[in-house]
């Protein structure tokens, strides 16, 4: 309750009156805490706060997300070690995919959580609940239901972009064309206060 509450006043101290000064101090102080971050229980221990913290600094997030691909310290084993099955197991990797669909709804940082989520479904990790990099970026992209900020031309822009890097989305992509897949589309996870 103690950290919740703590970061939910990061939150607002950061977002009041959008003081670029406040919203500093605060990339500061959550910067540091994603830098003690090396281990996979070190991952998991803050699973439950993510959301949180990429509400309360989304710039110091993506800076260490980024990081992380290229020095791992576990957090995509966190996506890769999921224990149980659908029903009984602990998929702590939802947590962190829950804060980066905030991003989605964020003019400033949508592009960079699609990218993010391409990188991961390129990971081909088998998930055993629907919620998945994969089913993010079916929501992102689906043709007939915008979830996102993203303009249609933005997401262009972004397929053209994968599949220049050499990302496999084509299945994907193909599946939410109109006529394709006429699923239910669920919103992404909602900041609470930005």
């Amino acid at each position: 309750i103690l950290k919740k509450g703590l970061l939910r006043s990061f939150i607002m101290k950061a977002y009041y009156k959008k003081n670029k000064n406040s919203q500093n101090s605060i990339d500061s102080i959550v910067e540091k805490i994603l830098e003690e971050i090396t281990t996979l229980n070190q991952w998991l221990s803050i699973a439950g706060y993510f959301s949180l913290l990429c509400e309360a600094s989304p710039k110091a997030v993506m800076h260490r997300l980024d990081d992380e691909w290229k020095n791992p310290t576990g957090l995509i084993e966190v996506f890769s070690k999921e224990k149980g099955d659908a029903f009984f197991s602990k998929n702590y990797y939802t947590h962190f995919i829950w804060g980066i669909e905030q991003f989605l709804l964020q003019n400033e940082y949508a592009a960079w959580a699609v990218r993010w989520f391409i990188k991961m479904h390129a990971l081909n990790i088998n998930y055993s609940i629907s919620n998945s990099p994969e089913e993010t970026l079916k929501q992102a992209f689906c043709t007939w239901h915008n979830v996102t900020v993203l303009s249609p031309e933005d997401k262009v822009y972004l397929v053209k972009e994968a599949f220049a890097h050499n990302y496999d989305i084509w299945n994907l992509i193909y599946s939410e064309l109109p006529g394709r897949n006429m699923h239910m589309v669920a919103s992404p996870s909602k900041p609470l206060y930005r």
